[in-house]
């Protein structure tokens, strides 16, 4: 594997000093002897298709390892050593898989910081943030999306003040606050995002008013200059947690907020180009109905979102055309009493033609999957054979090409969570996916770019030690253990093999 040790380049090396060695060092007579010509060593590369994991003990996340997939259970740690007390944070591979940015106390055990790392050299780090206060520390960041910049938000100035910098990949140590000046006790909460053309960030801050969280574009050409994109709210009034974000085109940016009624959240959507004037996308809610969460359509028309709409406390799945605002479909079919559609779970198919939810549908408390044509609100088809009795789904990912899906379910035993596949085509028809493992859920899985390949975490050989594995989708119950040995104790937590966090 490149990445770690380049056999080449060291051959290349030893040939070099072996000529400079038999030549000596000049003197006495003979035929002139041209040496060959050795070409110049070849620079170390990223492995492709970069698999990266984080290591952690029972209290602590103390390291990321790379692998090659090529090379699988040959890992090599990326983060330089911890200080003592120190403890990795978040991490997001770069959008080309070259590199990985991460937030950890590597330096100091009271100040987390921003660092980068090239894959082709891990090990090796550089730190990308500014210096920070005494006790500041990076909570969140994210790439730009050609990967050359990162927005992150940091308490760098003040203590306990957090707000939006961004700093190039080229000029590490050297960054640039995007938000102008914050009341006392003002934030830059989380969730930021760049637009598709990086030329700008979405964040929420209390940034007017201490304590009311309004939406803001940050224009990266113009560092301080931002623009607020909702309109004024009611009073306490604010955006809901970190339920923003632009549209897959950038045309759009649709948030949740309690912006006309305080308490009542409701879902928005606003024009890039004429920021301060929303649209409600939802129809009028039942009394103590909310919002709970939204997704976009990857063809940005549509926008699917959980809410008791209907019946406070049923939350149910609906689906409202940017072009129609105010007139929703209900998505799901009927639900059995006291059911609810799982909020944060559902997906659009790549097509925008179909959404796929988990909800205990048919019996309460007993949450399976479902597919629904978008053509055909409220008339849903159950993807999953029948369960055990207590059985449950709990994650799933649709394949890249829309076909197929995988999910964890404990579906042939109680408590005994497992990975399967289902063709889209023959629903209630599917084929385990694992070998035989122990029974701790399954947090985490990712099908590869082609989708021949899924990875997983689970503890498949050791209960309680969850490790990463690979499983061919066209070999079903084989699999190939990823990481390295574990030190005693130790778990993979999340992996990445694909640009952005894997939590």
């Amino acid at each position: 594997m490149t990445t770690y040790h380049n056999k080449f380049t060291f051959l290349g090396a030893m040939l070099v000093a072996g000529m400079l060695g038999a030549c000596g060092g000049g003197g006495g007579g003979g035929d002139t002897i041209i040496p060959p010509i050795i070409p110049p060593p070849e620079e170390e590369e990223a492995p492709a298709n970069p698999i990266v994991y984080m290591q952690a003990d029972a209290t602590t996340i103390q390291a990321l390892y790379l692998v090659d997939p090529l090379i699988p259970g040959t890992s090599a740690q990326i983060n330089p050593p911890l200080v003592a007390g120190g403890e990795m944070g978040p991490f997001s591979l770069s959008p080309d898989l070259t590199h990985v940015a991460y937030a950890a106390f590597q330096d100091s055990a009271t100040e987390g910081e921003l660092y980068l790392v090239d894959l082709a050299a891990p090990g090796a780090s550089t730190k990308l943030s500014g210096p920070l206060s005494a006790g500041g520390f990076v909570p969140e960041f994210v790439f730009s999306p050609n990967g050359s910049q990162i927005a992150y938000i940091a308490d760098q100035d003040v203590f306990g003040q957090f707000e939006l910098y961004l700093v190039d990949l080229d000029s590490p140590g050297v960054s640039t606050r995007l938000n102008p000046d914050l009341p006392i006790d003002g934030d830059v909460r989380g969730g930021i995002s760049f637009n598709p053309d990086g030329s700008k960030v979405l964040y929420v801050a209390d940034q007017d008013v201490e304590g009311v969280g309004d939406l803001y574009l940050a224009d990266i050409a113009t560092p301080g200059s931002v623009t607020k994109v909702n309109p004024p709210f009611v009073d306490g009034g604010d955006v809901t947690g970190t339920n923003y974000e632009f549209s897959p085109d950038g045309a759009t940016i649709v948030y949740i907020a309690d912006q006309d009624v305080n308490g009542v959240n409701e879902l928005y959507a606003v024009d890039v180009n004429s920021p301060g004037a929303s649209t409600k996308l939802n129809p009028a809610l039942v009394a103590e109905g909310d919002l709970c969460t939204f997704r976009f359509s990857p063809d940005s028309t549509k926008v699917g979102y959980c809410a008791d709409q209907d019946a406070d406390g049923i939350l149910e799945l609906y689906l409202v055309e940017l072009a129609v605002p105010g007139v929703s479909m209900k998505v799901n079919s009927p639900l059995v009493a006291d059911g609810d559609v799982q909020a944060a779970t559902f997906r659009f198919g790549p097509d925008s033609d179909s959404i796929v939810y988990r909800a205990d549908q048919e019996v309460d408390g007993i949450n399976e999957l479902y597919r629904v044509e978008v053509a055909t609100p409220g008339t849903s088809v159950k993807i999953n054979p029948p369960l055990v009795a207590e059985g449950d789904v709990s994650i799933f990912q649709i394949h890249p090409d829309g076909l197929q899906l995988a999910y964890v379910a404990d579906q042939d035993t109680d408590g005994l969570a497992e990975l399967y596949l289902v063709d889209l085509a023959t629903p209630g028809v599917s084929t385990k996916l694992n070998p035989a493992r122990q029974g701790a859920p399954i947090w985490q899985i990712e099908f590869t770019e082609d989708g021949s390949q899924l990875y997983y975490h689970a503890d498949q050989d050791t209960a309680g030690i969850d490790e990463l594995y690979r499983v061919d989708v066209a070999t079903a119950g084989v699999s190939t253990k990823i990481n390295s040995a574990l030190p005693a104790d130790n778990i993979v937590f999340f992996f990445a093999i694909a640009p952005g966090f894997p939590f």
